[in-house]
């Protein structure tokens, strides 16, 4: 090895914007999750993210609720809330794969907003319900609610799972902030 090479060498990366944001945070954690520090063998952040999506939405669609036949009208709020996130859930048990997390989780760090990652969510889950035959057109307000409840699920699962960027991100977005209000270019 005494001779360097300069040529170009392509190389992907496991999501290079959290494998950045580990990196400027020297985040242990969040680096071993997107294979920058070493590890027994190499990691799928998706995958990660997907394995507790998937947990939650289960634990949630397991759940029966005494008031599932209830008239709406004769519940309280919270009764109507948890209904909903029980329907959204019960939907979209068995449908979430790493596909329908990964572009959530591959935009969270460039500032995917909630209904951008709906967006995306519901691109996949209606494709996996016309697979199994499902009329999207007729139930369409149903998977809008239960898309919204799986971006919601994806969005806290990675909070929980990547503080170090999530707080890196919020540092350098206070920087940007505090150098804008002097009237400093960002």
């Amino acid at each position: 090895a005494s001779y360097e090479c300069s040529l170009p060498v392509h190389m992907d990366g496991s999501c290079n914007g959290l494998q950045h944001y580990a990196a400027l945070g020297r985040d242990r954690v969040g680096g071993k999750s997107v294979n920058l520090c070493h590890g027994e063998k190499p990691q799928d952040v998706y995958i990660g993210v997907m394995h507790e999506v998937i947990k939650r939405v289960a634990e949630e669609a397991a759940r029966d609720l005494p008031y599932e036949n209830v008239n709406p009208e004769d519940l309280s709020k919270e009764q109507v809330l948890a209904l909903k996130k029980n329907r959204a859930a019960k939907l979209v048990d068995g449908l979430i794969d790493r596909g329908v997390v990964k572009r959530t989780v591959m935009t969270s760090v460039y500032g995917v907003t909630y209904i951008g990652a709906r967006k995306q969510i519901q691109e996949k889950i209606e494709e996996k319900l016309e697979e199994k035959g499902v009329d999207i057109d007729i139930i369409e307000g149903e998977i809008h609610v239960a898309c919204g409840y799986l971006a919601r699920i994806t969005m806290e699962v990675m909070g929980e799972l990547f503080t170090g960027a999530r707080q890196t991100m919020n540092w350098l977005s206070t920087c940007a902030r505090l150098v804008a209000q002097q009237g400093s270019p960002v």
